[in-house]
């Protein structure tokens, strides 16, 4: 992988990570990989999954994708949620914990 440093330090990528093609301007310069490239790499996590399953992004477990694990995105359109309901529901706890916490402490110092 060729690669230039500015006098600035910023990183300039010569060819792309992936298929080695070379990069010609200098905005294409500044990201790791080409556009095609780029794109495989974002959607591959859900090209790799069987059909109807779906993996959490934060738990990473493959579980069916239905409602009873994900919540809706919307309901209008049936899209499911990226995070399963367990993790959903771990980090509202957590920010229900903290905002307790912060009130008290609020209360405390008065």
């Amino acid at each position: 992988m060729k690669t230039r440093i500015t006098r600035e330090g910023t990183i300039h990528y010569l060819e792309c990570i992936d298929c080695g093609e070379p990069k010609t301007t200098r905005f294409q310069r500044q990201k790791e990989r080409c556009k095609p490239c780029g794109s495989k790499k974002r959607f591959e996590h859900l090209q790799d999954k069987e059909e109807g399953l779906r993996e959490c992004k934060v738990c990473e477990e493959t579980k069916p994708s239905t409602n009873e694990f994900f919540h809706y995105k919307n309901k209008k359109t049936g899209r499911l949620d990226r995070t399963c309901k367990v993790c959903d529901n771990n980090r509202k706890n957590k920010w229900k914990y903290f905002l307790i916490l912060s009130l008290l402490l609020v209360l405390v110092q008065r």
